[in-house]
């Protein structure tokens, strides 16, 4: 799954692994030599808030490329019927029944994704009658696995339901 959001957050700076804007070393990184020899980098990044995250990092796309797998609760819901020889007695109900509901409740993704919820993904913006006869594209309405920030994610919802019956 690709997360155009990561690559937006980092732009902005909101993503936690650009909170080291000191200059340092970029972990892992070489140096390509003019005899074509590699050597370790050694050479501080300079304005790291800017120049490593923006002009680098957030250039390239593997960096915001994660696992989509996931587990989630998605819905949940108890609910109680009041017996009848409790209503019989009111003789205002001839039923009664209380629930509680939950939506959203747990998500577990990939330790990798730190983005968003995978199902959190565009979908485009299709011609109509055009879904069942078209490759995947940025204008189809198939999800394809890309998150942005045009979309709003799912929300997690509580509620209780009593219903009543005259």
């Amino acid at each position: 799954m690709f997360s155009d959001l990561g690559r937006q957050m980092t732009f902005t700076g909101t993503g936690k692994w650009t909170e080291d804007r000191a200059p340092h070393v970029f972990p892992n990184s070489a140096i390509l030599n003019a005899d074509g020899s590699v050597s370790p980098n050694t050479t501080n990044v300079r304005e790291a808030e800017y120049s490593l995250w923006v002009d680098n990092y957030r250039l390239i796309s593997e960096n915001f490329v994660t696992p989509a797998w996931f587990i989630k609760l998605r819905d949940i819901n108890l609910s109680y019927r009041v017996p009848q020889s409790l209503l019989s007695k009111t003789k205002i109900f001839s039923g009664a029944s209380i629930a509680v509901y939950g939506r959203n409740l747990l998500t577990i993704v990939d330790k990798l994704n730190y983005y968003t919820d995978p199902e959190f993904s565009y979908q485009g913006n299709p011609t109509p009658g055009s879904q069942g006869t078209q490759t995947p594209t940025t204008n189809s309405s198939i999800g394809i696995g890309i998150n942005t920030t045009g979309q709003t994610p799912p929300v997690r919802q509580y509620g209780v339901n009593i219903n009543l019956t005259f």
